[in-house]
């Protein structure tokens, strides 16, 4: 099974965990193109776009490689019942944003890429550095936005 996570917002309110209370009826997380926004060489999803998807054992074996990015998502992502969306917050933009320096400091010398197919451990962490800098910059763009910033995850 795909899970797409698309970032953005939408006119939903939070419980108190977050969730998005009425997201079945609320308007739901428009896709949209930056030309701003990330688009690493390689990459499957639509150049720009703030929607992405992997497959569920390719979401697990990222977040064993980033376990900031685990713990930033485990309440959500990819365990829940989808469709479904929560809140962006403050607080996980600190984690996404530290996730992505740690990687950065371990590795120096790599670009963000994707490729197709078994992958050596720099394309791995070309991989993780694209993803986690698409995750950075959709994150910041939600909380800039109008609306509830939001992850909306569909499978």
């Amino acid at each position: 099974m795909t899970m797409d996570v698309t970032i953005g917002s939408c006119r939903g309110t939070t419980d108190e965990d977050g969730y998005i209370e009425n997201y079945f009826s609320a308007a739901r997380v428009e896709t949209l193109t930056r030309p701003d926004a990330p688009s690493p060489p390689g990459s499957w999803m639509a150049p720009r776009v703030n929607a992405f998807g992997m497959n569920n054992p390719s979401w697990e074996r990222f977040f064993e490689r980033q376990p900031i990015m685990r713990e930033v998502f485990s309440e959500y992502v990819p365990t829940h019942v989808y469709p479904h969306a929560f809140k962006i917050t403050e607080i996980d933009r600190e984690h996404v944003r530290g996730a992505l320096a740690a990687h950065r400091e371990k590795h120096p010398d790599i670009e963000p890429a994707f490729k197709q197919g078994k992958k050596t451990e720099r394309e791995l962490a070309e991989m993780d550095l694209a993803i986690l800098e698409w995750f950075a910059w959709w994150i910041d763009y939600a909380l800039k936005a109008e609306g509830t910033p939001t992850v909306e995850v569909t499978c």
